[in-house]
């Protein structure tokens, strides 16, 4: 049975099939990261080489090494945490987005999961015309405590895959840090939050972990 099921992963994932592939580490825990299928391992994963991850030593920042040294990260990933590439966004998307909405961030050549806070205006950086005003959102991980305010292009809209019937659906609006389009109160103040903790962490359910050092500000 093992062995039909490995012959069938690697059918449906054929080695240079683009994938995206979540990560589960504390530091990138809950990001999305793109690569290639360049292999399969028995009896239920898959090589990836990453696209935009590299090996290195963690004591020279990337910024620093000469692109031409610059070594792409491979890993052997379990099936459960690869799924295809999310559709494409519409080019109105934004238009559409609201305080509380889920989202995804582009950030650090990942794709971080993230709310809707605000939405402002601000002036373009070098990228843009002269001073003209653009819209800017204010973000915040549903994962770390860390808050980014970005442009549209920075973000994407919150697709989910479904293994079992191979189809997206978008994720619902998280209610971490609003509900209703507001900001919830702080800690402390909800009189009506039961302040059941997940067992291990001592964290209620909708509390961000302590900010990730390789998602930071």
């Amino acid at each position: 049975e093992k062995e039909a099921a490995f012959e069938v992963l690697k059918v449906d994932l054929p080695v240079g099939t683009l994938v995206e592939v979540l990560q589960d580490n504390d530091e990138m825990y809950g990001s999305w990261y793109a690569g290639e299928i360049t292999g399969h391992k028995y009896p239920d994963k898959c090589e990836i080489t990453y696209t935009e991850l590299f090996e290195g030593d963690d004591e020279k920042p990337e910024a620093d090494v000469d692109d031409k040294d610059k070594k792409r990260m491979v890993e052997e990933e379990p099936l459960q945490l690869i799924r295809p590439p999310p559709p494409a966004a519409e080019p109105e998307r934004a238009a559409g987005l609201k305080p509380g909405d889920a989202v995804d961030l582009r950030y650090d050549s990942g794709w971080w999961e993230v709310e809707l806070i605000s939405i402002g205006s601000g002036v373009a950086g070098a990228s843009g015309s002269g001073d003209a005003p653009v819209l800017t959102y204010t973000v915040k991980s549903t994962q770390f405590d860390v808050e980014h305010n970005v442009s549209a292009e920075e973000l994407r809209p919150p697709h989910v895959w479904s293994r079992d019937t191979a189809t997206w659906s978008l994720r619902p609006p998280p209610e971490v840090h609003m509900k209703n389009g507001e900001p919830k109160p702080p800690k402390g103040e909800d009189a009506g939050r039961s302040g059941k903790k997940k067992a291990g962490d001592g964290r209620t359910p909708d509390e961000p972990k302590e900010k990730a050092s390789s998602y930071s500000i």
